[in-house]
């Protein structure tokens, strides 16, 4: 997993994506996708350009780690209805499953809870069988946003495929937990 650290960089710098744009000349849906590591390569001349304004290396910009998602499987749990008319459920649980290329990684189990708050937003609350030391020891940092991002959008678009009449949502929140070590509370 190539791990893209453009967003960490220009924060230390306090550079804003525009100001990057107007004195480099990358085109703002190539940086931004970039800036959110959305983006799945990069043009050379890119990377020369942000390489030069910002002074850096290309080794500054990604980070290699060998950890591959193979995938994540989910599966429906429960669900509790509203006790009315509204089609839509009050909450759905799902139960997933990350699977990871690297035979020596285990797979990491979680459970997640969609909420729907009304027509517009959803909350999904993800919680980890892992405690924070657990976590750590087998994933760097980096990686742990990298991870549950993927759940995010995995659970996300499971709900809403299984929704789809149903749903047309503009904004998504996202929380989540690790499993609790004695007397703590890991939730973010």
């Amino acid at each position: 997993m190539i791990i893209n650290k453009l967003s960490e960089i220009l924060g230390r710098k306090k550079l804003k994506i525009a100001d990057v744009i107007k004195d480099t000349g990358i085109t703002r849906p190539t940086l931004t996708s970039l800036y959110y590591g959305q983006s799945t390569g990069i043009n050379f001349n890119t990377l020369n350009k942000l390489c030069k304004y910002l002074n850096i290396e290309t080794g500054d910009i990604f980070k290699f780690y060998d950890i591959d998602i193979k995938s994540i499987d989910l599966s429906f749990a429960h669900a509790a209805e509203f006790g009315n008319e509204i089609a839509t459920p009050a909450y759905v649980v799902y139960n997933a499953t990350v699977l990871f290329e690297q035979s020596s990684i285990k797979p990491l189990m979680c459970t997640i809870q969609i909420t729907p708050c009304n027509y517009r937003l959803i909350n999904i609350d993800i919680a980890l069988t892992l405690t924070e030391s657990e976590f750590s020891q087998i994933f760097p940092l980096d990686i742990k946003e990298i991870i549950l991002h993927k759940i995010t959008s995995s659970a996300y678009n499971y709900f809403v495929r299984d929704n789809d009449e149903k749903t047309d949502i503009d904004k998504v929140s996202v929380s989540y937990a690790l499993k609790r070590n004695a007397g703590s509370d890991l939730k973010n």
